[in-house]
Order: C-alpha cells, then sequence, then structure tokens
C-alpha cells in the first residue's frame, strides 16, 4: 500500500499510472479542495485520506473541516472512499485533538448524509470493537461504523 503524497495533479496522474500497472490501491493525502475535488473526479483513486487539519483556516460560525456537501457526492458517485488515520489523532495535544475530533465529526455527518463510505487506515494497535465504539461515539450510524472498521 502507498499513499501518495504531492499537490502537483500532473505528478499524481503520473503515480496513479504506475500503481495501476502494479494493481496496487490508489490511496491520496488530501490538500485544498480544489485538490480534493480534481482526486474525486478521477475515478482511478480508492480512498482520499483527510489529513490532520489542525492548521486550517477558521470562520466564525463555520469548522473547515477539508470536505463539504458537494465533494461527499462527488466520492460516493465515483465510490472513493474517504480515509480518516486515528494515529494522527492520537499523538496531537488536547486542543488541537479536540478540534479536529470536531472537524471528524462534522466528516463524519457529511459522508452519512451523502451516502459516502469511509474508512480508517493506520489504527495502529486499536481493536474493531475500540474503533467501532469510537466511530459511533463521533455520530456515525451502525452500519457506517462496521463498514469504515471492517474494511
Amino acid at each position: 500500500m502507498e499513499v501518495i503524497d504531492t499537490d502537483n495533479i500532473s505528478k499524481l496522474k503520473q503515480k496513479i499510472k504506475d500503481l495501476k500497472k502494479q494493481n496496487k490501491k490508489i490511496i491520496v493525502l488530501s490538500q485544498d479542495e480544489t485538490f480534493n475535488k480534481k482526486v474525486l473526479e478521477l475515478k482511478e483513486v480508492d480512498i482520499l485520506i483527510l489529513r490532520n487539519l489542525e492548521k486550517s483556516p477558521k470562520f466564525k460560525k463555520h469548522i473547515y473541516s477539508g470536505l463539504n456537501e458537494s465533494l461527499c457526492k462527488l466520492a460516493a458517485k465515483n465510490n472513493i472512499l474517504i480515509g480518516f488515520n486515528l494515529i494522527e489523532i492520537s499523538q496531537l495535544d488536547n486542543y488541537k485533538k479536540a478540534f479536529v475530533l470536531m472537524q471528524l465529526m462534522q466528516n463524519i455527518e457529511l459522508c452519512k448524509k451523502n451516502k459516502t463510505k469511509i474508512c480508517i487506515l493506520d489504527s495502529g494497535n486499536y481493536s474493531n470493537l475500540d474503533k467501532l465504539s469510537f466511530f459511533i461515539s463521533l455520530g456515525a450510524s451502525s452500519f457506517q461504523a462496521k463498514q469504515a472498521c471492517f474494511k
């Protein structure tokens, strides 16, 4: 499993071609909103991992979570999973962790509303039951949490 971490679309497309020849899953790390949209338009991508967004721009009455309704619909249409990295979240200090968990709750709600599939990557030493209960406590439906934990 190789994760593509680039903000250049032409380099991304070249890496996708290379990985496609090797029959590997195509996993891309998210960048800004326009990059994410271009990634989700590519039907070859399997998973888009949302990065830790504690440095994201803050708006007065809105939490920027890296995902919006149109991106969720695009991911659902092209059968692309939205991935979350629990190891990144667990390594943050308490203030940043709380902010990232708010973003995660918002993303889970958006994915649930738009029937976008989610998954967990790099879950470390967590059991499936721990991951399941964590996602349900963040607002995921039981079906959505099972789908994310047992992939």
